[in-house]
Order: structure tokens, then sequence, then C-alpha cells
């Protein structure tokens, strides 16, 4: 069957545009031209739902946002760290160091996040590096007593900023720090004790812990900006998302890819209009997330994992129709396969 077009089967409140979306629907079902799946797309909290990419393009303005570097302690015990990162913390022969993120002179060591987004933070999975960047272990100074993983560029551009100091000759390239455990900066919210009660089907079994908090590897994190470590929130980011789905992902046992089951989407504490849910506890639940920005800010200085703060002006994609900032998330639904009608669109 076919459907006559007319001028106003255009607009969605009409019953003959209903029943022209839906037999084309099935059409293209019938065909296996449509696949459930997630991908990280354009979306408006103001009007609460997923913009096309021609719209969520057609807006930028300069917007004023915080930029901030937030440390991350490691989570594993100084003899377990690769013999790289030992050599250059200069551990010598004392190997008796039992504690955790402990050198042998009591300086916790961290690793150093840029962002500028904090209130993606809560939904943090795991941070990446570049394999091929250098990186050095610098000390705080100021009778500090920390030492920071961070990109030998960033070192050199945050050396006055953060009075760090470090030696060039020491450095390690980011290979070295793959799969390096550490402890998120909201350790202790529903949505990360919900993830670490899944089963890991890959690796032996146990929990998430061998693939969530960990280091991963790829070259899309650079050293023009921030500190050469790039914090993941699959949930708000492509590269998050492609990275962390790559190296085993957050579903664990909830899904059998045997069977066909597609993946779930990466966990979200943002209800529909962009406001934190109860996953993330109390400080946050309720706000916006822009308005959350100061509160994460706030709150993570108090516990002195907040290194800096300044504040840049960038160009920002806005909602063309409420003139809102926009958000990347994740989003499970239907799309179409189009690589496969390529050749014949060509034609």
């Amino acid at each position: 069957a076919a459907f006559k077009v007319t001028h106003y089967y255009y607009y969605y409140y009409y019953l003959g545009y209903m029943e022209a979306v839906w037999w084309a629907f099935k059409r293209l079902y019938e065909k296996n031209l449509l696949y459930k799946g997630t991908k990280i797309v354009a979306y408006s909290t103001a009007l609460e739902t997923v913009l096309s990419n021609f719209e969520a393009t057609s807006n930028y303005k300069e917007i004023r946002d915080p930029a901030v570097i937030v440390i991350l302690p490691i989570n594993q015990k100084m003899q377990n760290l690769p013999d790289e990162i030992r050599w250059t913390l200069r551990r010598g022969d004392n190997d008796d160091n039992d504690g955790e993120n402990e050198d042998d002179d009591g300086t916790k060591i961290y690793l150093a996040i840029w962002t500028t987004t904090p209130w993606t933070l809560p939904g943090n999975l795991g941070v990446c590096v570049n394999g091929n960047l250098s990186y050095v272990i610098a000390k705080e100074g100021g009778g500090g007593c920390r030492k920071i993983i961070l990109s030998l560029s960033a070192a050199i551009r945050y050396r006055k900023r953060l009075n760090l100091t470090f030696s060039k000759e020491r450095q390690f390239k980011g290979s070295f720090l793959q799969n390096l455990s550490y402890i998120p900066p909201f350790p202790h919210t529903a949505l990360v004790k919900d993830l670490m009660m899944r089963k890991n089907t890959k690796g032996g079994g146990g929990d998430l812990s061998s693939v969530l908090f960990r280091v991963h590897l790829d070259d899309y994190v650079t050293e023009d900006d921030g500190t050469g470590i790039v914090h993941l929130n699959p949930a708000h980011g492509e590269d998050d998302h492609r990275v962390m789905k790559r190296d085993g992902g957050w579903w664990g046992d909830i899904i059998n890819p045997a069977k066909g089951e597609d993946y779930p989407p990466p966990p979200c504490p943002l209800d529909s209009k962009g406001r934190f849910t109860s996953k993330v506890g109390s400080l946050l639940q309720g706000l916006y997330i822009k308005d959350a920005d100061k509160v994460i800010m706030k709150d993570l200085k108090a516990r002195g994992l907040l290194i800096s703060k300044e504040i840049i002006t960038h160009k920002y994609p806005m909602c063309p129709r409420s003139d809102t900032p926009l958000i990347y998330r994740s989003i499970g639904t239907w799309f179409l396969r189009v690589e496969s009608l390529r050749n014949r669109m060509v034609e």
C-alpha cells in the first residue's frame, strides 16, 4: 500500500501522518533495516528529547564554564604497581611497604584528571590516557605530601599554578598506566554500589572491579590541554562510551551477548529534565546539572580532591528552541542500517 501525501500530512497530530510513520516503520522492520542500540546523542533537558545533528549544531554560543583538575587516589599496593612506575618513584629496595597508595616516604599518589563538566564526575567509571604520550609523577610543593601523575606537557603547563616539582628524566609512557586501579570521586553512591554487585562474566568471574575504575588506553587523548588523563563517563561522552564498551563495559552478567541480547545503556544518574536522582545521594538529588557544578566542586575541595579551578569561555551547543545548554547522553533507541543502503544511494 502507498499513502497519498498532502500538505497537512506533515503535521504530527494528524492521524494520517501517524499511520504513514507506522507503515514506514513496519516496512523497514520487515526488510531488516532496523536495529535497537545505544548511542550518545544530543539531548535537550528543557524539551526532554533527543535532537537531530542539524538542530544540535545550529545554535552555538559562547558561555563560561568551570575547568577543574581533580585528583583520584591510586587504589592498589605499591608492590603491585608496574615496575616502571615503582622505578620512577625511586622506591629503591624498600619493598616491605604494605600500604596502599603510599610511596616509601608516606607520600600519597594520585591520578590528575581535567574536566569542564564537573556534573559528569558522579557518573565516572574510568579514566583514559594515551599510551604513546609521556607522563611524569610530580610532587606538590608547599609542604604537601602528595604525588600526582599527569602528562609531561601538563606538568610543565601547570608547574607554577600547582607548585609542582618533577624530573623530565624520569618520564614514562602512558602504556605503563594501563589497568591501574583508583578510587572514583564519589565511591559511596548507590550508582557505584549497584554496579559493583554485578558479576563479571569475563576474566574468571568476580565483580566488575577488574573493569571499572581502571586506567584505559586510547589515542583520542591528547596533550593540547588538560592533564593528559581524561575521565570517562560512558553515559555522556561518545569516546567514553566507545572505550569502556571496548574494554569490558558496565553490564556484567545482566545480559548474555551470546543470546543476542543488546548491551544496556550505561548507568546515568539523571532524570529526563537533567536533574540528579537518588542514585547519587542527598547531596545532589534533585539538582539540575549546571546548579550541581558548584556543589560538586565544593564537596571535592572539602575532601582535598579539587586542586585547581578556573573559568573558561568557550563555544557550546544550545537548544535552538529553548536556548538552554544541550548535553550528550546515551539513549537506547531504534536506528536505521544506513550502511547497508550506502551503495544503492550512491547509484
